[in-house]
């Protein structure tokens, strides 16, 4: 006899559920499942939970057993699936997830506009998660969307991973430990660690209401969310979207205007807009961006004002160029391609910074290397006491810095081999730059050398990096075109994908000075002592 939602009980449900994970449902069987998950609100939901808490298990238990032999928790020792097994499933999961809430959206459409019963209209909305109060303010929202639990006021504890500054702090709050109330992070990176297990990295400047155990309002700066199967569904409320987690890590970035950015690290978030029902489902990977009313790749950048750049100065004993002067150039490269053909959800570009990264991938790794090239052609012949030069590295916004090392090591190479100065800062690309490589870090020794080193911390973003030695002096000092070329990459690789991309201002950038040359030198050897 075929089994309807009438005569099915939890308990069967839940067998059901874990023999569509498990692959062996009966055509019998899945019709039952379907009819119980389009006509049952309860069973819909536990569906949907159950499914994702198998999928954020599987998404751990895939890097737990990176070793075959590994012993699992509680003394249980675990096969690893085949790569194509493990990838078949997870097209299974996420297939049957989605035509099942495609499903349910559409019957609960169809209900809508053919009857008056708004329960099931509400009920659907409950599914999804839908909270009309969500764009307002905490002090303005209605009681009935700022549920707290007033047993325990305390549920988090709030760790500083780096010297912090704080702000505003309010609410409850005993030593380490706190509950609902307001963060206000000037400076640093701190971390809130949930009782049930979500753990959010806040990187400065960031002011945050902690709402209760699910959720958080995040009016401006970056946060990332790091969620265990416990705390599925746990929600981060900005003033344009409500982002809520389906089983996974995601950072959300909220800048001045209310424009905010979501990315997705490893797993799924729904994206519910302001004033509005519709969902946008963003899996690993992908990168939503919201300016005012549209979904669009936005760069804060690109509303600053270009300012003029000095390109040259010369004194009696002093010569500064920039790369803006003459035939000075300057570009970054990215592997894996190039910015064209990134999906438009992956695109992070900046026409102010030249972008550094060694980056981790499982398939491509978006490493990033920084060039450019002084025109010397106007310093007077003099006979050189010491060269510097010097870097400006400002705030990307690219990435996230919480998931840097806590110090990251950089190597700046020059040319020696001038053929390497004919580059073409329009055209260049990671197959056609000078003495590049394929590892992030790595650069022809044939043709170039390291002519300085240093290390930036995981909060400093701002910073102005000098380089200068012996060997500096003496590659300019050989020179016999005029032109120096250098690289800039990073030895550290960083320990997660999709971290923080570094970056030196370059010509464009409205306020910081692009990479700079100066040169020290003796007025009384040499022949020529104006400026050509």
């Amino acid at each position: 006899m075929k089994k309807t939602i009438d005569n099915t009980s939890p308990a069967e449900f839940h067998a059901l559920c874990e023999a569509a994970i498990e692959e062996r449902l009966t055509a019998e069987q899945l019709v039952q499942l379907e009819s119980c998950v389009l006509e049952n609100g309860e069973f819909r939901r536990y569906y949907v939970e159950h499914v994702q808490h198998h999928l954020a298990l599987g998404e751990w238990a895939e890097e737990f057993l990176a070793h075959e032999n590994r012993i699992a928790p509680f003394g249980m020792t675990c096969g690893r699936l085949p790569p194509d097994a493990v990838k078949r499933r997870r097209i299974l999961y996420v297939g049957v997830l989605s035509l099942l809430i495609a499903a349910v959206v559409g019957v609960g459409l169809y209900r809508a506009a053919s009857s008056d019963r708004d329960g099931f209209s509400h009920e659907i909305a409950g599914a999804l998660h839908v909270d009309e109060n969500a764009h307002l303010p905490r002090e303005v929202r209605s009681p009935e969307s700022t549920p707290f639990a007033v047993d325990d006021p305390f549920f988090a504890s709030l760790q500083e991973k780096s010297p912090c500054v704080w702000g505003t702090m309010t609410g409850s709050r005993e030593n380490e430990r706190i509950g609902q109330g307001q963060l206000t992070l000037v400076s640093g990176i701190a971390q809130i660690y949930f009782d049930n297990g979500v753990i959010l990295s806040l990187e400065s400047p960031v002011k945050l209401d902690v709402l209760d155990t699910s959720r958080c309002y995040l009016h401006s700066g970056k946060v990332l969310a790091r969620v265990s199967p416990e705390g599925i569904g746990f929600t981060i409320e900005t003033p344009v979207a409500k982002i809520e987690d389906l089983g996974t890590e995601f950072g959300v970035n909220v800048r001045e205007g209310a424009d905010a950015e979501v990315q997705v690290f490893s797993g799924l978030v729904d994206v519910h807009r302001d004033r509005s029902l519709d969902t946008i489902s963003v899996h690993s990977g992908g990168r939503l961006q919201f300016n005012g009313a549209d979904v669009l790749p936005y760069n804060p950048n690109d509303q600053l004002p270009r300012k003029d750049q000095q390109q040259f100065s010369l004194t009696d004993t002093e010569a500064v160029c920039t790369t803006a002067f003459g035939r000075g150039k300057e570009a970054y490269v990215l592997s894996g391609g190039d910015l064209e053909s990134l999906p438009r959800e992956l695109k992070s570009d900046s026409p102010y910074f030249l972008l550094i990264k060694n980056a981790r991938g499982e398939d491509i790794a978006w490493h990033r290397k920084a060039y450019f090239t002084f025109d010397i052609s106007a310093v007077p012949t003099r006979a050189l006491t010491n060269a510097q030069i010097e870097l400006a590295f400002g705030p990307t916004g690219v990435g996230f810095r919480s998931r840097l090392q806590e110090k990251t090591h950089f190597l700046v190479y020059g040319f020696f081999d001038e053929t390497c100065d004919s580059w073409d800062e329009v055209n260049i690309t990671w197959d056609n730059a000078p003495g590049n490589l394929p590892d992030a870090a790595e650069i022809d020794l044939g043709k170039a050398m390291v002519v300085g080193e240093f290390d930036l911390g995981r909060d400093e973003q701002s910073a102005l990096m000098t380089v200068s030695g012996e060997t500096l002096n003496q590659l300019i000092a050989s020179d016999t075109n005029d032109l120096l070329t250098f690289v800039v990459v990073s030895e550290t690789e960083e320990p997660q994908n999709m971290g923080y991309a570094h970056g030196i201002a370059n010509r464009n950038h409205p306020e910081l000075p692009p990479p700079t040359l100066r040169l020290l030198f003796d007025k009384t050897d040499g022949s020529r002592d104006i400026l050509q």
